[in-house]
């Protein structure tokens, strides 16, 4: 293995890169195919890292807001009523309210990275001919969802057993 390694890369290169040397010069079309998954994953990874660093800095910003702002409310006494304003308690709620949101945003997205790259590491230590396209497949299905929200309509319209219903001999 010729992959430099960098501690300041995510884990996702390392494997990304790893897998061009090793899967990704192979001419078999099973070795193709896995380099070709672990690429796609690859750039979700990529893209999971960057808002996750975007959710991360935007979340500890307004924390820092937060923990300031008793601060704030005494410095803007001596202002201006436009800056009196920023001491009411609905800005302090709407930051806090904000910081949760961009925590929220850093641990969904968190989650889904680590879920890419445990799946580029299965996919890595699998030989090519007996990857299960299959649960790669599913587990890409499972990652690409997103946000998801309940659906009411979907619960209601579910079949429900009857009580007389079962297996009979």
């Amino acid at each position: 293995m010729t992959a430099r390694i960098d501690p300041n890369r995510t884990s996702a290169r390392l494997m990304f890169d790893v897998a061009a040397e090793t899967v990704g010069k192979s001419d078999d079309p099973a070795a193709r195919r896995q380099m070709l998954m672990i690429a796609d994953l690859y750039i979700k990874a990529r893209s999971f890292a960057i808002l996750n660093k975007i959710a991360f800095v935007w979340a500890l910003g307004c924390a820092i807001l937060i923990a300031l702002w008793p601060a704030v409310a005494v410095l803007a006494e001596g202002f201006s009523t436009g800056a009196r304003a920023l001491t009411s308690a609905a800005v302090q709620t709407s930051v806090t309210a904000l910081a949760a949101l961009g925590y929220a945003v850093y641990g969904h997205y968190k989650k889904r990275q680590q879920a890419v790259e445990n799946l580029m590491r299965r996919i890595l230590a699998t030989e090519p001919l007996a990857m299960d396209l299959e649960r790669v497949l599913a587990e890409l299905e499972r990652i690409d969802q997103g946000f998801a929200f309940p659906d009411p309509a979907r619960r209601a319209a579910a079949p429900t057993p009857s009580p007389t219903s079962g297996d009979r001999d």
